[in-house]
């Protein structure tokens, strides 16, 4: 079996901060393994620290990028934020990209709302100016990031509808698309992105386009998509959510509805067998379609398979994720069957 074409395709991880003693082996694991990126969410109520966890990311690597996978302007202040992130950048010799939404988990366990379009476009161009001037007005004050001269920091946003799209196409250096990976979801956001683009003269191929994505080795595919059950149920949560759901097929938005009505954010991404989240989209019925628009999982053939697929079909860059609990195995398996594979390995 031929090694897999890592130049053709990017993948990029997000990597739960559970364990702060493990990161620094679990980074490593993942470079070796062949992942592009390391990203670590901001979830304060359900994770480690995000910054600490990105030093230690930033200490153990030595080639791939990393940053928030992804932060947001609630919870952060810009210049907290641009400082926090330029010293990482510094740190690794210009390997931090800073990832941001309109806020998620982290602001609904809150009690908060998440920030508007309008709120996250001023809170992104503070940071861009932070970082490539050194002084940005935010709210009526003057912030000021003396110490750096590195320029600007690539900026990633999280875009699960139409609005956040067109503001990515205007202001960020890449976009994480989370409407799923099938073709209607990749012609609107493709429309979409393009739209904001042409708005500030911007080159639309300019921009990166990633896709949100569930990734999983096992023995079956269908054993997989039971396994991160958690995680499809975040893609289908905020798909639901999203002023883009009217791409959900007909026959399935009112499961979608119901979804987002009964949806667990203290259990957000929680990989545990009993997680109430995995269980709702089995009872709804969504699981099946929900691994069709996110999933990237089954034997490391299948793997390989779906890759190659969804490479051929333009998705060369993937935002993955993996809740499961052993993420080192998971990283050594991947290595193994996916990146380098010799024999069959689940």
């Amino acid at each position: 079996m031929a090694a897999l074409d890592l130049a053709s395709v990017d993948i990029s991880i997000n990597f739960p901060a559970f364990a702060l003693d493990r990161v620094p082996a679990l980074a490593q694991a993942a470079e070796h393994a062949g992942f592009r990126a390391l990203r670590v969410g901001d979830m304060q109520s359900t994770h480690r620290e995000l910054y600490t966890a990105l030093t230690l990311i930033a200490a153990s690597t030595s080639q791939v990028q990393f940053g928030p996978g992804v932060t947001n302007p609630v919870t952060r202040h810009p210049a907290v934020a641009a400082s926090a992130m330029a010293t990482l950048h510094e740190f690794s010799g210009g390997r931090a990209v800073f990832g941001v939404g309109t806020g998620d988990s982290a602001v609904h366990n809150l009690g908060a709302q998440p920030a508007t379009i309008t709120e996250l476009e001023e809170y992104i161009r503070a940071i861009r100016l932070l970082h490539s001037t050194g002084r940005a007005d935010y709210r009526g004050s003057a912030l000021v990031l003396e110490w750096w001269s590195g320029g600007a920091i690539p900026i990633v946003v999280s875009a699960h509808g139409p609005r956040m799209l067109r503001l990515a196409g205007r202001v960020a250096d890449a976009v994480v698309v989370g409407l799923g990976m099938g073709e209607s979801a990749r012609e609107y956001a493709a429309e979409q992105i393009a739209a904001g683009a042409r708005e500030v003269g911007r080159d639309p191929a300019d921009i990166e386009v990633w896709y949100l994505s569930y990734l999983n080795l096992a023995r079956t595919a269908d054993g997989a998509a039971r396994e991160v059950g958690s995680a499809l149920a975040v893609g289908g949560n905020l798909l639901a959510r999203s002023a883009a759901r009217t791409i959900i097929p007909g026959a399935l938005r009112s499961r979608f509805a119901e979804l987002a009505s009964r949806y667990s954010y203290i259990r957000h991404a929680s990989g545990s067998a009993d997680n109430p989240n995995a269980r709702l989209i089995d009872e709804l019925g969504l699981r099946e379609h929900l691994a069709e628009q996110f999933g990237v999982f089954g034997t490391s053939t299948d793997v390989r398979t779906r890759l190659e697929s969804l490479n051929a079909a333009g998705v060369s860059r993937l935002w993955g994720a993996y809740v499961l609990p052993d993420l080192g195995d998971f990283f050594d398996r991947w290595r193994e069957g996916v990146t380098q594979p010799r024999d069959e390995v689940a």
